[in-house]
């Protein structure tokens, strides 16, 4: 049975190893390295210099070893070394480049800041592992780090690779909206990227920007709403909502010209896009909003119905449409009209209970608006509550 060791033993038994690491036999130093890694036999910090000498071992099996091993040491202590880690950025070998990348990007901004123009080099490595981790190390820099290499990461853009492409686009995105303005027009350029991923992370930087550095740049987001990929639409949908009522106005023909789109996520997507302005302004276009209440794709009658309510009251008669959702949104629409208060459309709220699929879910709706309007004061009269009482309660 083997005996547990205990804190005195294994500290004992870890500097015996760590000792054999400059033995003349290359299988030996080999082993002791791949030991310190993986043992976990006691703390490793007393024992950093011993590790970091092994950085230049000409074996590649030793230097391997020895760069992970430095990711078991804590950082404070492999910091005053970052020198020596940041002189193996060159190795031959790309495992223990990606190593030496990833430990210098968790330094900790002081000493990472140091050596950021070495690791934006890394992101032209021929191989994919440094490349990944030159992004996450990059990505743990501070604002004026992040800024004064802003420029090199730039020219990652123009990159081969497309998710390289993408990474450099979510590093720039890391800046604050004041430090991205002299990169607008390349990240523009960017929205006609043949990757996905890339297009719609270039929507998002430019709709995080602000309302009035985006503003110019509105037509170009507006765009991409006919983008063939979900992701990008969604990204142009949303940046749309952030750059506010004055840019967007601006646009808005743009936007409703797209109501008649061939393709039913265009549609869909311009409505969805519709729904960031004002009132004030949708009150202008609800004659093109109700064209889509006929729309063959109930997503886009549902987004239609949705404007409506906050345009006008035509939304009441597609409180029978055949799909449930939107005589849902219908619902809802006419309770946000307040249309139930007049007694006319009586008949119409008990048609939205009679012909929904979920009966209990709609009678739940229902009683909530007779609630709200029964109340004190309310507009309903006794005779109505009492038929709603006797037909579904």
């Amino acid at each position: 049975m083997k005996r547990r060791l205990n804190n005195d033993t294994t500290t004992l038994a870890t500097g015996a190893i760590v000792g054999l690491q400059t033995d003349t036999d290359v299988d030996v130093r080999s082993l002791v390295e791949a030991t310190i890694t993986g043992s976990g036999l006691a703390p490793l910090e007393p024992h950093i210099i011993a590790i970091v000498a092994m950085l230049s071992d000409p074996v590649t099996d030793v230097r391997q070893d020895a760069v992970a091993a430095l990711q078991y040491i804590e950082q404070a202590t492999v910091a005053a070394h970052a020198g020596a880690i940041a002189g193996i950025l060159t190795d031959c070998d790309g495992f223990v480049r990606s190593c030496a990348v990833g430990v210098l990007g968790n330094l900790g901004h002081a000493a990472l800041a140091s050596h950021a123009g070495a690791i934006v080099g890394m992101l032209t490595d021929c191989d994919r592992g440094v490349r990944d981790s030159a992004v996450i190390s990059l990505g743990n820099l501070g604002q004026a780090a992040l800024t004064l290499h802003a420029g090199a990461i730039v020219g990652v853009l123009a990159y081969s690779d497309g998710l390289m492409r993408r990474a450099a686009v979510r590093l720039l995105g890391k800046l604050k909206p004041a430090a991205r303005t002299p990169y607008i027009d390349a990240m523009v350029c960017m929205l006609g990227d043949s990757e996905e991923g890339v297009r719609a992370e270039a929507v998002r930087w430019l709709g995080d920007l602000g309302r009035e550095a985006i503003a110019s740049h509105a037509g170009a987001i507006v765009s991409m709403l006919t983008d063939c990929e979900f992701g990008v639409r969604c990204a142009a949908v949303r940046a749309l909502g952030n750059i506010g009522h004055t840019a967007l106005t601006s646009t808005v023909s743009a936007i409703v010209g797209l109501f008649s789109h061939l393709a039913s996520y265009v549609r869909c997507a311009s409505v969805k896009a519709l729904g960031n302005l004002g009132h004030v302004v949708l009150a202008s276009y609800t004659d093109a909003i109700t064209g889509l209440l006929t729309d063959p794709v109930s997503d886009a009658r549902c987004k239609a119905v949705e404007l409506l309510a906050l345009a006008c009251s035509a939304v009441a008669n597609m409180i029978t449409d055949t799909d449930f959702y939107v005589r849902y949104e219908a619902g809802k629409a006419l309770l946000k009209l307040k249309l139930m208060r007049a007694r006319l459309h009586w008949a119409t709220a008990r048609a939205f209970v009679q012909v929904s699929l979920v009966r209990p879910y709609a009678i739940f709706w229902y009683a909530d608006v007779v609630v709200k309007l029964c109340a004190p004061g309310g507009v309903w009269a006794e005779r109505e509550r009492a038929a709603f009482e006797a037909e579904f309660i």
